[in-house]
């Protein structure tokens, strides 16, 4: 980041608080842990006393982005105006390892997995229950948000394209990225906007194609991919039918 000090960062659904800490202890740089759960809460003050300064991670008990947006509320004084680069922040970035296990992947868990709650793990029936919420919030809310916002979130890697199409629905000038993990599987999305000083917003997008050629018995061989795609922007006003 180029100007951390104009940077809130903030993890949502911190649970033990592992993110929180991490960033805090490897960057040198306050973050906002928030989670609903009181218990879990208590968790993470013990973990981040054991390892990082007092003042790096300051914990706030509420539901996702609720806490951070309340913060910018007051920050605004309960007014409509624009958002800014200038005061008081430039960046927000978000980081959320929410539940994300299906109805499907929570009748077959992993025996190591069985031991944590069931609030952080089940998400409804395609295991996005809680991202749908955390993205309407910004999305209702983006107004009074930092024109920069950033949020990583962490999937499962069979939920990457349905992970993106919800972010995309919420934020349809979102650039997006999907990271692997250490076993190359697709874990963690990156979402950004950013408003330009005209009002207009930055539309950046990465497109990943492959194609693949399947025998009769479903044997899989890629193939080059050397055909034309149609790639459409729409914008959608607060009032009014979609513009291309």
């Amino acid at each position: 980041n180029k100007d951390p000090e104009r940077t809130l960062t903030a993890d949502l659904g911190t649970g033990s608080g592992v993110i929180a800490v991490s960033i805090a202890g490897e960057t040198n740089l306050p973050v906002i842990a928030v989670d609903i759960d009181e218990t879990a809460l208590e968790v993470a003050k013990k973990n981040a006393a054991a390892l990082v300064p007092q003042t790096a991670v300051d914990f706030q008990a509420g539901n996702l982005a609720e806490p951070i947006i309340r913060i910018f509320k007051t920050i605004r004084g309960q007014t409509n105006m624009q958002t800014s680069s200038v005061y008081p922040f430039k960046t927000l970035l978000l980081t959320a390892n929410l539940p994300y296990l299906s109805e499907v992947r929570m009748e077959n868990l992993q025996a190591e997995v069985r031991h944590e709650p069931e609030l952080a793990l089940r998400a409804g029936a395609d295991g996005l229950d809680a991202y749908w919420e955390l993205f309407r919030q910004l999305r209702d809310q983006r107004k009074i948000l930092p024109r920069e916002l950033i949020v990583l979130i962490e999937i499962d890697p069979e939920q990457h394209q349905a992970a993106e199409k919800l972010i995309v629905h919420n934020f349809p000038s979102a650039k997006l990225e999907t990271h692997k993990d250490l076993h190359g599987d697709n874990r963690v999305v990156e979402a950004s906007s950013q408003q330009r000083a005209d009002g207009l917003w930055e539309v950046t997008a990465k497109i990943s194609l492959a194609k693949v050629e399947a025998d009769g018995v479903g044997k899989e061989t890629p193939r080059s991919y050397d055909e034309a795609i149609e790639i459409g922007v729409f914008s959608r006003p607060a009032s009014g039918k979609e513009q291309e």
